[in-house]
């Protein structure tokens, strides 16, 4: 589990690309291991390509989203949880 005030960064070997038709890709250059993403999963690749917490991240989609859901952290912990396994991003305590 990604605690609160967890650093999210993009992992240095992953690159993305958006789709013309939304969303995009994210792909790991030295495993192979690739995410297709939808537009608010690309929403949060921008949000945190400077790094930032988990706090700070759901603040800033919760900002930028309509209608953001009640269960928005819970989303977005099991979401980058998952781009954590594949080793897209780091999180660090």
């Amino acid at each position: 589990m990604i605690d609160s005030d967890a650093k999210i960064t993009r992992a240095e070997s992953t690159v993305h690309r958006e789709l013309a038709e939304g969303g995009g890709v994210l792909l790991n250059l030295e495993s192979g291991s690739y995410y297709s993403i939808n537009s608010i999963g690309l929403l949060v690749w921008g949000l945190i390509a400077d790094g930032c917490t988990f706090d700070e991240l759901v603040s800033q989609l919760r900002s930028r989203v309509a209608d953001a859901p009640p269960e928005l952290d819970t989303d977005i912990r099991e979401f980058l949880g998952e781009l954590e396994h594949r080793r897209l991003i780091e999180v660090g305590g």
